[in-house]
């Protein structure tokens, strides 16, 4: 990189289901609020390796690939709290195609230090038309969010992708301060047994 349990898995390494391949169109919203409601005077957007995009408040976060806290000897996005308010999120995005009508992982590996808010992995499934109808899947880990300091562990995310899906939105946040470090986003197929974590999402949190 430059400057950013047991599942029978298939991984598929097309623009259709890889957290490796290019995003596609970059989407409006994000794994926590919604970031399109902020003036775009006071967000940022920092380009990072493989497509991704760093986004949060500007002057609340720092978002930028880490030289010095490696992982598995190469460089990870990173997002640091400076003065949060809100959230930030490194955030990339996908066309379903071969994951319609399928079970699919998504998996990261987080380093925290000092999370005194939350971080977590997220994952949100769009339709054809993200601005009239709301997401056919969402979780962001709320009801099992990454707190405190911990070495790199991974993490996952599990969830079916619905017929009329047309975007897989998914990412990494920080809400609060603290600092989180993200290595190896990857989506794959699993098997239908593989326990879905969208079950887990409190029922009061809104779907975004």
């Amino acid at each position: 990189m430059k400057y950013v349990i047991v599942a029978i898995a298939v991984i598929i390494f097309c623009a259709g289901c890889s957290g490796n391949s290019t995003p596609g169109k970059q989407s409006q919203t994000d794994g926590g609020d919604n970031l399109a409601n902020t003036p775009p005077s006071q967000h940022f957007a920092v380009p990072l390796a493989d497509g991704f995009m760093g986004r949060g408040g500007t002057g609340e976060y720092e978002v930028y690939m880490d030289s010095v806290n490696k992982h598995d000897g190469h460089n990870v996005p990173t997002i640091r709290s400076v003065t949060p308010l809100k959230f930030a999120t490194v955030i990339g995005n996908m066309q379903p195609m071969k994951c319609i009508g399928k079970r699919i992982m998504y998996t990261a590996w987080v380093r925290a230090k000092d999370v005194k808010g939350w971080a977590s992995l997220w994952l949100r499934i769009d339709p054809d038309d993200p601005a009239h109808k709301p997401a056919l899947g969402f979780d962001n880990m709320s009801g099992r969010p990454i707190r405190g300091t911990g070495d790199w562990a991974q993490f996952q995310v599990v969830m079916d992708v619905p017929e009329g899906a047309a975007d897989l939105v998914y990412g990494a946040l920080l809400s609060g301060n603290g600092q989180v470090w993200i290595d190896s986003m990857d989506i794959k197929i699993v098997d239908s047994q593989t326990p879905r974590t969208d079950s887990l999402m409190p029922k009061f949190k809104k779907v975004l």
